[in-house]
């Protein structure tokens, strides 16, 4: 996941991970250690110091131990308080890296201690998948030889998508649909949909954005680095101002280094008298209509906008120029509904808007 907008170096060296551990609460079986109280207590009343008259001997260590009892209260002392120690503060963390069945609760954890203190939190790359056999180690022989024997033949190491706990997680701010989330999760008709249909039927609090991103597996060249751009929509180049960019959908994203001659001049709803822009809501009237407006500094003969309009795509059209589409949009069958729009260049969506809100009780 991605974080934004924590400051501290207390907020961010407590964010709940396996490194900085999660949150704890007081069970039956974090209590058990305090039962090594028992012993501890015995162990003092079973600790006596001899009389130095008593013995010939007057060093102290020596008069301890040349009692039987003594030795076997300290050793009793030492391994309760081990034992107190190991299991303090007495509580259980909620989960652990070795719990099955955690599923979404470790990052559902994350989204609420990022939102807590004010930041947002991203869901990175929810499609990528990554798979590799490691069938030897470079330069040692003896491990070569391990890895080939004891592991019949290599090490796998393999990890799946995880689009679905988009859906299993609650209050996140987004995702990145550039370029590991745009085949399942912000394709036309797809998981975004639904999550936006979620929040326009009242079963989700809160929208869900799109970003983009790239992952920078193989150096650090701005060639690469550009390929993916997410554009803000601000009035100052702020850090608070591209903050609350982020946070309220006020952005666009563009891959495959499009966004180098193509420009959206205009990306909006208007309804009525009122114009509302990305990530906006405005009241529902019969003349209500999405605007989209684009620049192109090049000629391209296969470009496509598609709108979506409360989960379905509602209209389709060829473009290749500069040029103003209005698209109607129609009334929400419940209380909100939505309208987004991609643009498909090539046979691929390198283009993504966040949705624009309609809500009919707005009026």
């Amino acid at each position: 996941m991605l974080v934004f907008g924590l400051d501290t170096k207390s907020e961010l060296g407590n964010l709940p991970s396996i490194e900085a551990g999660y949150p704890s609460k007081v069970t039956v079986t974090g209590l058990i250690p305090l039962m090594w109280f028992v012993p501890l207590i015995l162990s003092v009343f079973m600790f006596k110091i001899p009389k130095a008259g008593d013995f010939h001997e007057k060093r102290l260590i020596v008069r301890v131990i040349s009692r039987p009892l003594n030795v076997v209260s300290l050793l009793l002392c030492f391994i309760s308080g081990l034992f107190l120690l190991n299991g303090f503060p007495y509580r259980e963390p909620v989960i652990n890296q070795y719990d099955p069945e955690a599923a979404a609760l470790p990052y559902q954890i994350l989204i609420d201690y990022v939102n807590g203190h004010g930041g947002l939190t991203f869901w990175a790359h929810p499609e990528a998948a990554y798979y590799e056999k490691i069938t030897a180690e470079k330069g040692n022989p003896l491990m070569s030889a391990l890895v080939k024997n004891a592991t019949h033949g290599g090490l796998i190491v393999e990890t799946d998508p995880y689009y679905h706990l988009l859906n299993d997680t609650r209050d996140y701010t987004g995702f990145a649909v550039f370029f590991e989330g745009k085949r399942i999760v912000g394709n036309p008709e797809c998981l975004w949909d639904d999550l936006l249909m979620q929040f326009v039927s009242g079963n989700r609090k809160r929208p869900v954005w799109a970003i983009a991103e790239i992952d920078m597996e193989h150096g650090t060249d701005p060639e690469t680095a550009s390929a993916a751009q997410t554009v803000f929509l601000v009035r100052d180049k702020t850090k608070e101002d591209y903050l609350d960019a982020l946070r309220v959908g006020r952005m666009y994203c563009f891959s495959s280094h499009v966004n180098r001659w193509f420009t959206i001049r205009d990306y909006s709803v208007v309804s009525g008298e009122a114009c509302a822009l990305s990530g906006e809501i405005t009241g529902y009237n019969e003349d209500a209509r999405l605007v989209f407006g684009v620049e192109l500094r090049e000629t391209h003969h296969d470009l496509e906008a598609v709108v979506i309009s409360n989960g379905k795509v509602l209209e389709r059209k060829k473009f290749n120029d500069s040029c103003r589409m209005v698209f109607r949009l129609p009334e929400p069958s419940g209380d909100m509904g939505y309208v987004r729009l991609v643009v498909i260049v090539n046979g691929n969506m390198n283009v993504v808007t966040n949705p624009i809100f309609l809500g009919r009780r707005l009026h």
